[in-house]
């Protein structure tokens, strides 16, 4: 009787830069179900890591079996179905439950102690080769920022672009972009032509009514959640405070842990913690600055003076933090209005 088959493949995104593509694994998978006259009925496809148990294409896959009479899952290679023995084991044995052998097209493995052996070396070297790409690129990595390059990727910090060559990158200045970072530290800090200083949120709203352009507005690759020019509070604390437009951007401020929690995936980033590093572990590369240090230094020293004004307010409202903006989704919290006799709520982004 003629068995029905599904295809996975699987390939991160440096492995596909080394010309490991979804293409030809599936191209081997399809020949190996034509020589042995399984009928291939689905195909699924992951652009994700294998050091990860939980993945977009695995999870259709296992609905896919659920609904639909499978015999045999084909995969390329090992490596390719997980880069943890564990998670291998594991994936095989929740298949082997639901009645759905996998076979692999770059090894035979017999269900004996010997094959069963066989293929747990091979995915422990699987697992080892994982940690050496891991080592290796982090080691790459640094040693371009201690060379003094960056590693922004296609996102750069406002008031940036990024200019590379083969191996390397460099920040410089976006003009257009670094005249707004000057005018919101300089509204910050001194204030608008009526002289007082500006909260992040009227800077936010200031330059929404001027129709100045985000990031994400201009480049598309930019996750924006909000319409057409506008911004929001958090970004221009964002810009308040990054270092970088003093002149030094800091490489490795944070790391990845694995703390033995399987998170729900994020593309490519399914797995582990990100905490911060101690700063005597960041590794600084000089960029052309926006600001100068004094203007970095008194935009923090305001910012802390407004959080300790905060903590020191006396009022209580029953409802803070207990009610969302259906607009923004930010939570709720409260202030006086200008006549001082009356509450009202407004949301954390208007204050």
């Amino acid at each position: 009787m003629t068995k029905n088959a599904a295809i996975y493949s699987r390939v991160s995104t440096d492995e596909q830069a080394k010309g490991y593509s979804l293409s030809s694994q599936i191209e081997a998978c399809h020949s190996y179900a034509k020589e042995r006259g399984y009928t291939v009925t689905a195909t699924f496809s992951d652009d994700f890591t294998g050091a990860a148990i939980d993945r977009p294409e695995l999870n259709k896959l296992r609905d896919f079996m659920a609904r639909n009479p499978i015999d045999v899952v084909i995969v390329y290679d090992i490596d390719r179905l997980a880069r943890k023995s564990a998670y291998q084991y594991l994936i095989e044995e929740e298949f082997k439950r639901a009645g759905v052998v996998i076979e692999f097209v770059m090894g035979q493995y017999e269900d004996t102690d010997e094959g069963r052996l066989q293929k747990q070396i091979k995915g422990v070297i699987a697992e080892y080769e994982k940690a050496k790409i891991l080592e290796r690129s982090k080691r790459g990595k640094r040693g371009k920022a201690k060379s003094g390059f960056v590693l922004t990727g296609a996102r750069p910090p406002y008031g940036y672009t990024v200019k590379s060559e083969a191996h390397k990158a460099w920040l410089e200045i976006d003009e257009s972009e670094a005249a707004i970072v000057r005018m919101v530290y300089g509204w910050y800090l001194h204030g608008d032509e009526k002289g007082a200083p500006m909260s992040a949120n009227s800077i936010a709203k200031r330059l929404t009514k001027l129709g100045i352009l985000t990031r994400g507005d201009k480049q598309s690759h930019f996750a924006k959640k909000f319409g057409r020019g506008v911004w929001q509070r958090a970004m221009i604390i964002h810009i308040l405070t990054n270092e970088t437009y003093t002149g030094v951007w800091y490489f490795g401020k944070t790391k990845m842990i694995d703390d033995g929690r399987q998170r729900e995936h994020k593309d490519k980033r399914g797995y582990g913690k990100q905490v911060a590093r101690a700063q005597e572990e960041w590794i600084p590369v000089n960029v052309p600055a926006i600001i100068d240090r004094e203007t970095f230094d008194l935009a923090q020293k305001r910012k802390e003076y407004n959080k300790r004004l905060l903590s020191g307010h006396k009022t209580r409202y029953l409802m803070k933090g207990r009610l969302t903006c259906t607009k923004c989704g930010y939570a709720a919290g409260g202030q006086k209005c200008e006549a001082g006799i009356n509450t009202t709520i407004a949301t954390a982004n208007d204050r």
